[in-house]
């Protein structure tokens, strides 16, 4: 991949259960891989982790890794709503974790969940000022056809509208 110039690589919250994903990625420290490895996962994943071996920080500071954590909201009703949880505790852990090893990361944030309200993104957002997050990316809610969200949007009072072929919240 580096004489391709491969740029990026996504990788998934899986690779954590192959029993030899640091082998992995010791392989890729010895090849001196130089694309971006970007690790898409929850904070609760990472948590355990990096409780169990703090090889895995070092190993990630030693590759060009971006780190991607979808947090969403930390309002429980919104967050009941699209049938998922957050520890706080723990996410605040983790960004603390990761800015005192200068490891690179990204929250990304929904806007427009069912149940949101200003008042809750305005505790998000204080949130994520409080926890000191570095990078942050907030994300219009798009509803995709044939999921929960998407065949409940009456029930849950979502307005929304379509533009190419995505159909993004606006009210909810």
């Amino acid at each position: 991949m580096n004489e391709k110039n491969v740029v990026k690589v996504n990788i998934l919250d899986p690779i954590f259960t192959l029993k030899n994903f640091k082998e992995v990625l010791r392989y890729l420290v010895e090849i001196e891989f130089r694309p971006i490895i970007s690790f898409q996962m929850k904070f609760e994943i990472f948590y355990k982790q990096i409780s169990n071996d703090i090889e895995l920080l070092n190993l990630f500071k030693l590759l060009n890794v971006e780190l991607e954590f979808g947090l969403q909201s930390i309002n429980r009703k919104v967050l009941a709503n699209v049938e998922r949880t957050n520890d706080i505790k723990i996410i605040e852990e983790v960004i603390n974790t990761l800015n005192l090893n200068s490891i690179d990361y990204e929250v990304s944030i929904i806007r427009g969940l069912p149940g949101e309200t200003v008042e809750s993104f305005k505790e998000l957002m204080k949130f994520i000022e409080h926890v000191k997050c570095k990078k942050y990316v907030v994300y219009q809610l798009t509803l995709l056809s044939n999921t929960k969200l998407f065949n409940d949007k009456e029930i849950l009072e979502i307005e929304s509208f379509t533009q190419n072929g995505l159909e993004y919240v606006i009210e909810s």
